[in-house]
């Protein structure tokens, strides 16, 4: 099984880019929270509709 996010020894995650695998993603778990928090109050203005 592939993992696409894991925990460094550092406490950053890490998260990996399904479509280019090498393209990773370093944050800090208390930034992750702010910005999925921003996500969710529609900070960065209305999403898309499906």
């Amino acid at each position: 099984m592939e993992h696409h996010v894991v925990t460094s020894a550092d406490g950053t995650i890490r998260l990996r880019e399904s479509d280019t695998p090498a393209v990773v993603l370093a944050i800090t778990p208390t930034a992750l929270g702010t910005f999925l928090l921003a996500l969710k109050t529609g900070e960065f203005g209305p999403t898309a509709s499906a």
